[in-house]
This record gives structure tokens, C-alpha cells and sequence, in this order.
């Protein structure tokens, strides 16, 4: 009987200029909970935690690369969480930067910054640049992630990029910094996410390491923006940071298996954009695991060729006793020619077993 059911949730956003916007979340369903499509579901009901062990771990990567399926190839997309708010005009500016033809889709992703925050009590949240800047004066909005992993969704030049009110626009940025995880608009022909990557540990991150040894390149759009609900902090990363431990193994072999892989694919761009490493903490776990896996290894062949030897033993046994029986009727056969009438005594095990 399943007790939880992992379920995915796949949002499509149609618009005159998106025809398929794509966004992705997940949640911890509980079982016999029924979604309403007739009204707007409350996402906030949803608890965000999935199941994690070491070799049962939520499958982030398998269900995001699933559902790109559903989107034909050279669409617009972005993979994002179900909670993130769109800024005003986002599609207007996404096309109109695809438009002025400065933008390659098959080699531009068009990168949009993204906050966390509170809503005003008269506004809501700020999905215009100006609503955004009075909302971060008010300490009301921050970067995403700003307490939690302020490294992840840092981009330089937020004071410029504030003033900016034209929606055409954008400004490149060189991919330098392993933890960067940019969200982005881009076609659905770029590389899927690793599936190797263990829930919580750069499961997001590992796509963008692949995207700039392919030689994409990051474009800061000047119009377009999201906003999260709520802050996270510091506790709450901690809390993440205690449901990864468990994986950590799988996270360092994935990493290592994962350069291996783009050294091979991309030969060209080896020194052009940061090496994935795994952290002292997920080395060790992955040592240890390996000494276990060399261990369990030699202990179960160990085990083979003892029940090998048993088996062979036995039959050795088995085929001796046979002998023995055979030898013990020749000798009984011998007795009764030579006393005729009468009935032989029993044999000693050692006249049979010396009997040739």
C-alpha cells in the first residue's frame, strides 16, 4: 500500500508571445488529496519534503526532464518553481529582446534576476521595477536566497539594472562561479539535467556547469524579473543542509562521473568555466562508500568460493560414499563364492575403504 505519492506538478502559462510557458514544482502529496482545476489550489498546503535516503532519494531531475517533454523542442521555456510571480510585460520583453535580432536562441539563454519577499499590503508583491524598488527599500523584498545561499542568485549591477526602464535589453555575463544558478528563458533544445544528481545537492546547478561548457551564453534580461513568497533563512538552509548529508556519496561520485563526462564532450572548453568539485565532507562520504562497496565486493566473492568448496566437499563426500557401497557388495559377493551357504559377516568400514 503507498502511504505518500511524490507529484509533480507541470504548469503551462499560455500567452500571445509564450504560446507554451513551462514551470515546475514539487511537492509532497498526501494520499486521496484530489486537486480541484476548478479552482486555484493553494500551493502554500503543499509541503515541500520529499523523501530522503540513500537509496531512495527524490528524483528531482527524472521528473523535471520528463516534464519538458511535453514541450515542443524550439519553444520558449523556463523551468522555474510554481510559487515564483512573474514581473509586468515578462513576455513582452522576452520577445522583444528575440526579436531585435541580437539575441541567438541556439546559443543565448536569457537570464532573469529573482527575489523573495512579503507583499504590500495596498500593492501585493512588486511585479513592476518601480513597486520593486520602493518594496527593497522597505526591506520587504531581497535577493532570492539572500540568507540562505546569497552565492547561488547574486548578479552584479543591481543598482544599474534597477534604474533601467526600457524592456529591450540585456547584459552578458561570464559564467566564473561554479554555485551560480541563474533562471532563464530558453528554447527546449538545450542539455537536460543530470539525473545522477542527488535531490538538494546542485541538482539545478549541474545543468548550468553543462550549458557553458557548451558554449551558451548568459544574458541578463533588462525588463523581466520573478518574485518568491517568503523569506528563506539561515535555519531553514541548515535544515537542507542536515537532509544532505545522507546523500553526500551519490553527490560526490555524481560530480566526479559528471567532469569526466563534459571533458569528454566538450574538450574545447575545459579551462573556459569552473570546476564542479565536490566539498571535503562529500569525498570522504564517497571514500568511505567506495571502501564499503570494495569491502561488501570481496566479502560476497569470498562467500561464493566458500560455498563453492562446500558444494565440491559434499560432492566429494557423496561420490566416496558411493565407492564405499560398491566395494562393500564386491567384497560381500567374494565371501559368499568362497563359503558357499553361508551368510558373510558384516564388513569393517576399513576392509571396504582398502578394497581396490
Amino acid at each position: 500500500m503507498v502511504n505518500t505519492v511524490f507529484y509533480h506538478l507541470y504548469a503551462v502559462r499560455n500567452s500571445k508571445v509564450l504560446p507554451k510557458f513551462s514551470c515546475c514544482a514539487d511537492y509532497l502529496v498526501r494520499p486521496k488529496y484530489v486537486l480541484d482545476q476548478k479552482d486555484d489550489a493553494n500551493l502554500e498546503e503543499f509541503a515541500e519534503s520529499p523523501m530522503l535516503t540513500e537509496d531512495n532519494w527524490y528524483p528531482i531531475n527524472v521528473l523535471r526532464n520528463s516534464a519538458r517533454l511535453f514541450v515542443p523542442k524550439h519553444r520558449l521555456m523556463t523551468l522555474s518553481d510554481a510559487q515564483f510571480m512573474f514581473s509586468f510585460n515578462f513576455d513582452e520583453s522576452v520577445s522583444q529582446n528575440v526579436e531585435s535580432g541580437l539575441i541567438d536562441l541556439r546559443r543565448d539563454l536569457l537570464v532573469y534576476r529573482i527575489f523573495e519577499g512579503y507583499p504590500d499590503e495596498e500593492l501585493g508583491y512588486p511585479l513592476s521595477k518601480q513597486e520593486l524598488r520602493g518594496s527593497i527599500d522597505a526591506q520587504q523584498t531581497r535577493l532570492f536566497h539572500e540568507e540562505a545561499a546569497p552565492e547561488s542568485h547574486w548578479i552584479p549591477d543591481m543598482k544599474t539594472w534597477l534604474g533601467t526602464t526600457t524592456l529591450n535589453g540585456t547584459v552578458k555575463y561570464r559564467y566564473s562561479d561554479a554555485a551560480w544558478e541563474p533562471q532563464f528563458v530558453a528554447q527546449n533544445t538545450i542539455p537536460f539535467h543530470d539525473e545522477a544528481f542527488p535531490y538538494l545537492i546542485r541538482d539545478n546547478a549541474n545543468q548550468r556547469w553543462e550549458l557553458c561548457r557548451a558554449g551558451y551564453r548568459f544574458k541578463v534580461l533588462n525588463g523581466a524579473f520573478a518574485i518568491h513568497p517568503g523569506f528563506k533563512s539561515k535555519e531553514d538552509a541548515q535544515s537542507d543542509q542536515d537532509d544532505r548529508t545522507v546523500v553526500l556519496a551519490r553527490y560526490a561520485k555524481a560530480v566526479h562521473n559528471f567532469n569526466n563526462w563534459m571533458d569528454l564532450r566538450y574538450p574545447k572548453t575545459t579551462n573556459k568555466c569552473p570546476r564542479m568539485k565536490a566539498d571535503d565532507k562529500s569525498r570522504r562520504a564517497y571514500e568511505d562508500r567506495q571502501m564499503l562497496e570494495l569491502y561488501s565486493s570481496a566479502e560476497r566473492k569470498l562467500r561464493v568460493e566458500q560455498m563453492r568448496h562446500e558444494k565440491e566437499e559434499e560432492q566429494k563426500r557423496a561420490e566416496d560414499d558411493r565407492k564405499w557401497q560398491i566395494n562393500v557388495e564386491i567384497l560381500r559377493a567374494i565371501k559368499m563364492q568362497e563359503n558357499p551357504g553361508k551368510l558373510p559377516e558384516p564388513l569393517a568400514n576399513e576392509e571396504a575403504n582398502n578394497y581396490e
